[in-house]
């Protein structure tokens, strides 16, 4: 009998494949990866400003991508750039955050890269 582990990573990889959308990943304007499949998610960061007292709450858009469609780049790299839909979001992360972590803890098969959209720039070359 499959573990649980096991039995939740083929879940992830179903779930993968039946809503992925196809994205671009570029470093310093040349595309690594061209029309990789990932699913779109996002993350909640919070960050306290102890002079002010305020509490900031940032979501930032997160690219859910197989390790395998994305071996090109390493690791991501805050400052890169992803293309998805015509628009351009620049991968980041606040408060020295990292940009990106595992989504599959055990089988470190699928990432979570962080972004933020770059208003209204649009891609043309896709």
């Amino acid at each position: 009998m499959p573990s649980m582990f096991v039995q939740g990573e083929a879940m992830l990889n179903r779930m993968f494949d039946e809503s992925s959308v196809p994205v671009s990943y570029l470093r310093d304007n040349v595309a690594l990866v061209e029309s990789a499949p990932a699913k779109i998610g996002k993350t909640l960061f919070r960050t306290d400003d102890i002079a002010s007292g305020v509490v900031m709450r940032i979501e930032l858009r997160d690219f859910i991508v197989r390790v395998s469609d994305f071996s090109a780049i390493g690791e991501p790299e805050k400052g890169d750039e992803i293309a998805w839909d015509g628009k351009l979001y620049l991968v980041s992360a606040p408060d020295g955050e990292p940009c990106w972590r595992w989504h599959t803890r055990q089988s470190h098969t699928q990432m979570r890269i962080h972004a933020k959209y770059m208003g209204n720039q649009e891609v043309t070359n896709e």
